[in-house]
């Protein structure tokens, strides 16, 4: 990692940072009104970076940083450390033509209210103008149609941008000649999606009709998809920003495939509460499709474990076999975390003795997934009352190494590195190919442990000598970018660098690389988020 001297501008900034939150607990508040960056939306528990984060780099620079920005196919640590970036307020980076891709970048990341905030704050501007109509799909697609519809009323009549607005509000309304007026005359200057309008809206107070596919991509469209009870083609929410998922995934009036569907975006972005999530499972779906001829169905055990959880008279054995067989069944790690929220409360229902002792491990590290360190490591308080010549070692240690990252004190971080490639040299304990799968892990926690500025012993730094990196690459022109900006304290431009490097797989990522980016992290004061990245890099979904 490379030396800062930061201790007196670090002195500074909590001393400002101090005096701003002992005048509020959450701020929708600003810096000089003048500057449009001076709006944020952390409280001081939020850990919002400082306002000199945009300083020592220039709008120019950062222009194809933002442009280059894809929210949405982020893993959610990284979008979590972009939300902080965007979400924190600041000093101006030079100018404010980039408020519109600070806008794009909020909406994508599902925080259209805030987004709106910032418009409502500066009306006079081209991107303030879009407040209220911003507000309003918004407000409809959360099924707030009373606020939406009198806001579109307040309009002129003549203003051709709320015309959509008024033709659905027309139709919720049960004004179906209004409606179609309306769409109609959408549809004369725009075809595409004036016919698709009409044809949706037709079926809102009329569902016998042949339904148009739903359309996800916007607020708007998504009021208009849940109104009419529209079909969900596949990917269909592959775009759906976060906070409009989970408005739809918590309406009771979507339909159960809206509302499914709706549980990737909605949980990727971290806007549903396990108890959200088993509400939706447990609403009743369509049939499945019939499986292909020959072909064998495979079970759904998250819905027999769900079952079961519903079964008062199941006993506790039955109960941790069910829910563990669900958990270790996930094939990806959005199946996994859909599994560990839907099966949440009902982990934690269980009793922690000898009847669920088997499946300590497990629920550990469901409970990582679901964002509950605290329950993990309960769980873990479990498995260590396994007979020791039962336990493993590496399991174990690892468990402990990801309960570390997760806030949760443990052993030092390189006596459980010692446990871990001690325990993965032992031929007896696991079979060859779990064996090269967990040396692997030991390479990439190596790597990943130099990244985190953690202490390796010289026996730990001989052997990572001999190791080779595996993964997808960063190119070294990217990582020297990162270094550069950290190095000449343009935190900001290192930040955008760093995260738009990171993808959706962070795991995917050569141990090296993400090495790289998770030190220049730390460097820029965002700790935490290379913390947060390195343990889903750890897959905790997965027994290793």
């Amino acid at each position: 990692m490379l030396p800062r001297n930061r201790l007196l501008l670090g002195a500074g900034l909590a001393l400002a940072l101090c005096a701003q939150a002992s005048a509020q607990q959450v701020t929708s508040g600003s810096l000089p009104q003048t500057d449009p960056w001076g709006v944020g939306w952390l409280g001081a528990n939020d850990a919002p970076l400082p306002p000199t984060i945009w300083s020592n780099t220039n709008e120019a620079t950062l222009a194809p940083l933002f442009s280059a920005l894809k929210p949405r196919e982020l893993s959610p640590p990284a979008r979590q450390a972009l939300r902080r970036l965007m979400m924190s307020k600041a000093k101006s980076p030079g100018g404010v033509t980039l408020i519109p891709e600070r806008l794009r970048v909020l909406e994508e990341l599902g925080e259209h209210d805030s987004a709106a905030d910032l418009r409502r704050r500066y009306p006079d501007t081209d991107w303030g103008k879009l407040a209220d109509r911003a507000s309003a799909e918004f407000d409809l697609a959360g099924g707030r149609k009373d606020a939406a519809c009198g806001l579109a009323g307040r309009q002129p009549a003549a203003d051709a941008a709320w015309k959509s607005i008024r033709a659905l509000c027309a139709a919720l309304a049960k004004d179906a000649g209004g409606a179609s007026m309306l769409a109609e005359q959408i549809a004369a200057t725009d075809a595409a999606n004036g016919l698709w309008l009409l044809s949706a809206l037709a079926a809102v107070n009329a569902p016998e009709l042949k339904k148009p596919d739903g359309r996800y991509g916007t607020p708007f469209e998504v009021a208009v998809s849940v109104a009419a009870k529209l079909p969900v083609p596949a990917n269909a929410m592959a775009a759906t920003p976060a906070d409009i998922a989970a408005a739809i995934a918590t309406n009771a009036a979507a339909t159960p495939a809206q509302r499914r569907a709706a549980l990737r975006p909605a949980i990727e972005g971290g806007k549903l509460k396990p108890s959200d999530v088993r509400a939706v499972l447990l609403t009743p779906q369509d049939a499945a499709p019939a499986p292909a001829r020959g072909a064998t169905p495979k079970p759904d055990l998250l819905n027999q474990a769900l079952a079961i959880a519903g079964n008062a008279e199941a006993a506790p054995e039955a109960r941790a076999a069910a829910y563990a067989a669900a958990l270790k069944g996930a094939e990806t790690p959005m199946d996994a975390r859909i599994a560990a929220m839907g099966l949440f409360e009902s982990i934690q229902a269980l009793p922690r003795n000898e009847a669920t002792l088997a499946y300590a491990d497990v629920f550990a590290r469901a409970n990582l997934v679901a964002g509950d360190p605290g329950h993990a490591s309960d769980w873990r308080k479990l498995l260590g009352t396994l007979a020791k010549e039962k336990q493993d070692e590496w399991a174990i240690a690892r468990l402990d190494l990801m309960l570390g990252l997760a806030g949760i004190k443990t052993d030092k971080p390189d006596l459980l590195l010692d446990r871990m490639i001690a325990a993965a040299g032992a031929a007896a304990s696991a079979g060859e190919q779990q064996l090269a799968i967990r040396r692997i892990e030991n390479t990439r926690l190596l790597f990943l442990h130099v990244g985190l500025g953690r202490d390796l012993s010289p026996e730990q730094r001989t052997v990572l000598a001999t190791l080779r990196t595996a993964g997808r690459g960063v190119s070294d022109a990217a990582i020297a970018r990162v270094t550069a900006a950290a190095r000449q304290d343009a935190d900001g431009e290192a930040a955008l660098a760093a995260i738009g490097q990171l993808g959706g797989d962070v795991s995917a990522i050569s141990f090296a690389g993400l090495s790289d980016i998770v030190a220049q992290l730390h460097v820029i004061g965002m700790g935490k988020d290379a913390d947060a990245i390195v343990l889903e890099a750890m897959q905790a979904w997965k027994a290793l």
